[in-house]
């Protein structure tokens, strides 16, 4: 049968029956590859953030490493150790109590100004004794980190850090590798000169591997065939769940730009073709500068599937469509062709994805007039779902959009999508603040030795920081063990320091509960006239009240009370309770010192008075001796006369 022959009716029968699945067909096609192409493009991006996440901790926990050994160097303990060239029961206590503190040193080295070792810490972090011995007298003049320390100049930014390392003294102590990176800062007199060095080790497990292991982790509960690798200034991997590969293989920037490598990490096989990749380097942290390291983040590129071109808004669209041709091919008549025309530009501009300048079809109650409609509303809908989209990846959650119906599937994903961003950069949001918070006042507790000032500073800042109304800081006084008291040691409200005499007893109110508990007290319905916060408005109570205890290994060293006009926040309450940790850890060093200090003082009166009754008893003996000599001097002429007596008596007989 000639086409020719066919009816006007038939022949856009089979017109909208072929053009459209042609049409589907290619829509299909596209939107398929392209939906992979977004796939492996968000996988990048994913890569990319995580490399750049690792990277950044990685540069913060060795800025809080690099501050630690200077930290270290200026201690009091460490002066007295390198001026004596010798190492005190206390000052090696404290050697020991840091690394097992921090838990991430593998071995900590006091060096005199000759260049050998004066101590070493003797236990590890899970307090372990360690057979450090025969560092003891080691000569390390020649080394890098020694020369640079006591030098005039001094390491750039206050201490030396070398890069990534196998230390054979660490891997002889600890049967290890030895792996991780050390730091070295000088150790100065009253008058600024070095006179020893300060060593650390920071073990490569305890600080780098646990913070790329924690990413890949996260990471392959989605991406399971992912890996990350970071990489020295030489594009040597350093770290890698494959250990194996660390300082035996590269991964060079044109070979990741090309996906020309090839890695065998733990039995597997990697091929660049098959991976997309996400680099940052690494750009130090404050005052440490870094060694120009790099972290490379490898996710596997999605698969070409069947599922990524029938996705189920295509089949929905590719099933109207065909319900659409199939509806206006058996009812047109009459202005059929000039319809037919109207509807043909419409199909054209969506195809192309072009949404603008859209004009409804002609009026009328026809299939094909109703078809035109349904055309229209559609791309409206698309028009609004894409004017969303938009403003959602402008980071305006707060865009207006209404979903053509319940079932509307794009729609209501969008919203969802939405709702999740903003969730996730609420909780990004908390989660920076609190990181920041933590960083501010652990820089007040480097910075502050003195536990008044240190209280005030504290009280203070963590007011202003929770944007609160009143703080009170009180310090446990077991100077009596049978008369333990809490003391005031700072008070803040209303924008200025208020200081006032007051000490409390365990179980005496709430502050006193919280000390017995060893546990946070958190308020909303406080006792009446409980406390008074004065504002501009005047005195009023306060909405809520927290109480945290300060504590250390279970050890309550003081509480903090916080009352506000507003409620507090879940996760305000959990910062102030982290918090709470580090601030018992700085006042029970800054007590510790302050007894140093005292026994230090005692010690050098005792030395003093020693010395003087010891001069006393030498110009005693010195009185003795000449008394002596003279009875003996005595004794002598005494004999003498004597001896000549009995001489003269014999002659006479």
């Amino acid at each position: 049968m000639k086409l020719t022959n066919l009816s006007l009716a038939t022949k856009i029968k089979l017109a909208f029956l072929v053009v459209p699945v042609a049409l589907i067909i290619v829509i299909t096609v596209y939107s398929g590859f392209n939906l992979i192409s977004q796939q492996n493009e968000l996988k990048r991006s994913t890569a990319t953030q995580v490399s750049e996440s690792v990277i950044e901790k990685v540069d913060r926990n060795f800025y809080e490493r690099f501050g630690d050994v200077q930290a270290y160097a200026f201690n009091r303990l460490a002066v007295e150790t390198a001026l004596t060239d010798s190492i005190s029961g206390q000052a090696q206590t404290f050697i020991n109590t840091m690394t097992a503190y921090y838990v991430l040193y593998d071995l900590m080295m006091i060096v005199g100004k000759d260049g050998k070792v004066i101590a070493t810490n003797t236990t590890d972090k899970n307090g372990y004794k360690l057979q450090t011995e025969f560092l003891t007298g080691k000569d390390f003049s020649s080394s890098e980190w020694f020369k640079i320390c006591t030098s005039p100049k001094g390491p750039e930014g206050g201490a030396w850090y070398s890069d990534f390392e196998a230390n054979p003294f660490v891997g002889q102590i600890h049967g290890s590798k030895g792996w991780g990176m050390a730091y070295a800062a000088p150790i100065r007199d009253d008058l600024g000169n070095a006179i020893g060095v300060w060593y650390n080790f920071a073990s490569w497990k305890e600080v780098t591997q646990g913070i790329r292991q924690e990413a890949l982790q996260a990471l392959k509960k989605s991406e399971p065939g992912a890996e990350i690798f970071l990489l020295d200034d030489k594009s040597r991997i350093i770290d890698a769940s494959d250990e194996n590969l660390v300082l035996k293989s590269k991964l060079e920037a044109s070979a990741l730009q090309q996906e020309n490598f090839t890695l065998i990490s733990e039995g597997n096989t990697l091929q660049g073709k098959d991976f997309t990749h996400g680099h940052a380097a690494s750009a130090g942290a404050y005052t440490y500068k870094g060694k120009n390291w790099s972290c490379v983040t490898i996710i596997p590129k999605a698969a070409i599937s069947l599922a990524n071109f029938f996705t189920t808004e295509l089949l929905l669209i590719d099933f109207l469509f065909l319900g659409i041709a199939f509806l206006v091919a058996t009812t047109i008549s009459g202005n059929l062709v000039r319809q037919i025309y109207h509807l043909r530009d419409i199909i054209n501009k969506l195809s192309t994805g072009d949404l603008s300048n859209f004009e409804g079809g002609q009026a009328g109650k026809d299939e094909l007039a109703q078809m035109a409609l349904s055309v229209e509303v559609l791309a409206k809908g698309l028009q609004q779902t894409s004017t969303f989209a938009e403003e959602v990846g402008k980071g305006n959650f707060e865009a207006s959009f209404t979903p053509l119906s319940e079932k509307d599937t794009l729609g209501n994903s969008l919203i969802k999508m939405s709702n999740n961003l903003k969730l996730a950069a609420e909780e990004d949001k908390r989660r920076n603040w609190s990181t920041e918070g933590l960083a501010r006042f652990s820089e007040i507790m480097r910075n502050t030795n003195d536990l008044t000032l240190l209280s005030e500073a504290l009280v203070s800042n963590l007011v202003k920081y929770l944007k609160a109304s009143h703080g009170s800081l009180f310090i446990v006084n077991n100077t009596q063990p049978q008369a333990i008291q809490l003391d005031l040691a700072a008070c803040y409200a209303y924008d200025r320091k208020k200081f006032i005499s007051k000490s409390i007893l365990p179980g005496e109110g709430l502050l006193g509960e919280a000390y017995l508990e060893k546990a946070s007290i958190y308020k909303t319905k406080l006792p009446k006239n409980y406390i008074k916060i004065a504002s501009g408005m005047g005195d009023g109570d306060p909405a809520c009240l927290l109480i945290v205890p300060l504590k250390i290994n279970e050890k309550v060293e003081g509480l903090i009370e916080i009352a506000s006009f507003t409620v507090l926040e879940p996760y305000q309450i959990i910062f102030v309770e982290k918090l709470a940790e580090n601030i018992a850890a700085s006042i029970a060093t800054v007590k510790i010192n302050q007894v140093t200090r005292k026994l230090l003082e005692e010690s050098q009166q005792q030395a003093e008075q020693m010395r003087a009754q010891e001069e006393e008893m030498r110009q005693n003996m010195e009185e003795l001796i000449a008394t002596q000599e003279e009875m003996h001097r005595k004794e002598n002429d005494y004999l003498q006369m004597i001896e000549r007596y009995k001489q003269k008596t014999e002659a006479e007989e």
